[in-house]
């Protein structure tokens, strides 16, 4: 896979609470917030091919991000 990187900075607030989803998983809070991000990115791609985007669609992309990275 080639990974290109992206930089953006967050809140506080923001990065407070995503290190505190991801000490559970042993994570870094950077990678928690890629796993979102494709998570949404997804849900985006699904949304533009027609494909189901309620809030079970999504929670169903989300699940599958976080199982398989």
């Amino acid at each position: 896979m080639n990974l290109q990187q992206i930089s953006f900075a967050v809140p506080a607030i923001v990065f407070t609470n995503l290190a505190k989803r991801a000490a559970p998983l042993n994570i870094r809070p950077a990678e928690y917030a890629r796993r979102l991000f494709e998570a949404a990115y997804a849900a985006r791609i699904a949304g533009e091919r027609g494909q189901q985007t309620e809030d079970g669609a999504l929670d169903t992309q989300v699940r599958q991000v976080f199982l398989l990275a």
